[in-house]
């Protein structure tokens, strides 16, 4: 009986969470729409539907808008609020909001993302091994606030600080004598705290580029004064770069580095894959305080409206900087078909389509190997 209970209260929670971020995105169409006549916005909105051992089936929406903050800026690119949610037969449920805003001929920025998820992982310990595939399940509730603030002080050169915090309550956590359970987080937590970031950026568009560089260097600081349960540092760089080959294809290269020291929960680890770093690996699949990796991505259009991409992955994971070696790689290849909702500033809904490659060894398995990601925007 309590079970039914139970299975009840969490639709009754999911339903008037989606219902209250969807009345939140809703108001922020209808402030759109008051200005379309001016600003012409433009929206996208598609379904959703995956299964996955994890969730089974699961269903939700996605969804953006495009806009300016102001009519005659024609400089600063155009300013994004997106939406995305979902509800698993499981009874697990994601929410997110994703935003981008641009003042003053991008003079000022905002960008960063809200988003609630109460989901199932698997874990599959800490490091860039276990090649047999040895995994803990743990369910997860977790809440994300992530805010960046970028001030332009030269035309292609930016500084800032950001601020991110992620509540983590941990549910349930299965063990596995296979898997290591010294890690910090195993019990859930609070990471709070600022950080200083710099960013050159040269790129002709910051939604899908043709040319052009970026380079983003980050240092981001958690610690009790800031609210935080753990005390870690971590230096992030990001370099993308964008090569025309023809007047319709891009080569685009992607060199990312995190690196991190302290106590860091495993939440909080550099990680392969999310759907923009390392496609082609289940999310946190390999898990480590430090990660380089190289993405490479052809880009084409077809058309005004359609493209297509071929892409592949490399990644190497390691506990200290001085450990980093190219036993425990991980490769990974992909192709995927773009379609501009919003044709003059080029933004795009994707899908793309991934295989992970071991030890030089094709894989293929429909729910352990290949993964399919449909969402706003190019990976990097």
């Amino acid at each position: 009986m309590r079970g039914k209970v139970g299975w009840k209260l969490s639709i009754l929670k999911y339903f008037f969470l989606l219902r209250g971020i969807s009345v939140i995105f809703f108001v922020v169409l209808l402030a759109a729409g008051k200005v379309s006549a001016q600003y012409k916005p433009s929206f996208v909105a598609y379904p959703l539907g995956y299964y996955s051992p994890e969730t089974r089936f699961a269903v939700g929406i996605g969804g953006a808008v495009n806009f300016r903050m102001n009519k005659s800026d024609s400089i600063a690119p155009v300013s994004q609020i997106g939406l995305g949610g979902g509800i698993t037969q499981n009874r697990q449920a994601t929410v997110a909001i994703p935003f981008a805003l641009y003042f003053s001929e991008r003079k000022h920025s905002v960008t960063g993302e809200f988003s609630y998820n109460d989901f199932s992982y698997n874990f599959y310990g800490v490091g860039g091994g276990n090649y047999n595939g040895e995994k803990s399940v743990y369910e997860l509730q977790y809440t994300v606030m992530r805010a960046n603030y970028l001030f332009q002080f030269h035309p292609r050169f930016f500084a800032g600080a950001r601020w991110w915090y992620q509540k983590d309550v941990i549910q349930s956590f299965t063990d596995n004598p296979e898997i290591s359970n010294e890690f910090a987080g195993r019990a859930g937590g609070t990471s709070s705290g600022p950080g200083v970031m710099m960013m050159f950026d040269s790129r002709d568009n910051i939604y899908y580029a043709q040319k052009g560089l970026m380079v983003e260097l980050v240092y981001h600081n958690q610690q009790s004064i800031w609210g935080s349960d753990f005390r870690f540092n971590r230096y992030r760089f990001d370099v993308r770069h964008f090569l025309p080959v023809t007047s319709s294809w891009t080569l685009a290269s992607n060199f990312f580095g995190d690196f991190t020291s302290g106590d860091v929960p495993f939440g909080q680890m550099a990680a392969l894959s999310s759907g923009n770093r390392g496609r082609g690996y289940y999310q946190g699949r390999y898990r480590d305080k430090n990660i380089l990796l190289y993405q490479a991505e052809l880009r084409g259009m077809l058309d005004e409206r359609w493209g297509v991409t071929a892409f592949c992955n490399y990644g190497i994971l390691s506990s200290k900087m001085s450990d980093f070696n190219f036993q425990n790689d991980h490769t990974a290849v992909g192709f995927g078909v773009r379609y501009a909702f919003d044709k003059r500033n080029r933004s795009n809904v994707r899908l793309d389509i991934a295989w992970p490659l071991l030890n030089g060894v094709y894989i293929y398995d429909p729910n352990e190997a290949t993964k399919v990601y449909l969402t706003i925007n190019e990976a990097f």
